[in-house]
């Protein structure tokens, strides 16, 4: 079981909660698609490619969506993390 969210974003009616857990469950089927990125089958590799630009774009995308709950500290937290993957071409797209 995963472990819960921050205590900072928690929220009473659920959506920053909900948001961290929907994306936590993008996350999850990103890595398992990596896992099977280094398979010996082409195919599941290809689909591998496929499956990880989809779910970890959907990761930052899920997680973005907590602005609309906490604009302030979220910009705040996101800030550095948006830097780090702007400088970097390929983990711009996932932004």
């Amino acid at each position: 079981m995963a472990p819960s969210p921050p205590s900072r974003w928690d929220d009473s009616d659920g959506g920053v909660l909900g948001c961290l857990t929907e994306a936590r469950s993008m996350l999850a089927r990103t890595k398992t698609a990596l896992d099977d990125l280094h398979s010996p089958n082409g195919r599941r590799a290809e689909t591998a490619v496929y499956l990880i630009a989809v779910f970890g774009r959907a990761t930052t995308q899920t997680l973005q969506t907590i602005r609309t709950y906490r604009l302030e500290r979220f910009n705040e937290w996101w800030r550095p993390k948006a830097a780090f993957m702007d400088a970097d071409p390929l983990l711009k797209f996932f932004m």
